[in-house]
């Protein structure tokens, strides 16, 4: 595999369904709908490696991981601490936590370096800008029945993202 020119990171993408459900939600209570992230980025992100060479390292750890599909529950928007980034809230999952950890896991073993939170608050981000929203009750239920390896690349127009990877939990 050629050197990727990008940052990585290993993340949970959502069916274009549900991503679409998402949106829906958002355009009704979101006042400027074009700060929003575009819908091919919407990700909650497990594991943030950055700059890496060693692609085929990584992709071996991660298709080492054997875990069931679950559902997480997503909720209201928050604004991150201190910075204008504002996300969609995860409830407590068990299962996500346990894919996140064995992620990190795989990771040191294959002696790959990555951004290691001090805890891992899972969240879904919906905009690097300010925005206004109505405060509303939102719940709704995602499956995730795989997760990425995605290369983040610079261009023009900021960043596409590039799936390197796909690893499919059991049904």
């Amino acid at each position: 595999m050629d050197k990727v020119k990008g940052n990585l990171f290993v993340a949970l993408t959502f069916s274009k369904e549900e991503v679409d459900k998402i949106y829906k939600h958002l355009e009704d209570i979101v006042d400027d709908k074009e700060k929003l992230v575009s819908k091919d980025k919407m990700h909650l992100t497990l594991v943030y490696i950055g700059k890496n060479d060693n692609v085929e390292v990584i992709i071996e750890a991660l298709n080492d991981i054997n875990l069931d599909a679950f559902e997480i529950k997503i909720g209201e928007i928050y604004q991150m601490p201190k910075v204008n980034v504002y996300v969609l809230n995860i409830e407590e999952s068990a299962s996500l936590n346990e894919l996140q950890e064995f992620v990190e896991k795989k990771m040191y073993k294959a002696k790959i370096v990555f951004d290691k939170k001090e805890r891992f608050i899972p969240h879904i981000t919906i905009s690097r800008k300010k925005i206004e929203y109505k405060k509303v009750n939102f719940k709704m239920n995602l499956n995730v029945s795989s997760f990425d390896l995605i290369a983040s690349i610079p261009s023009g127009q900021g960043v596409r993202y590039e799936i390197l990877f796909t690893k499919n939990l059991k049904r």
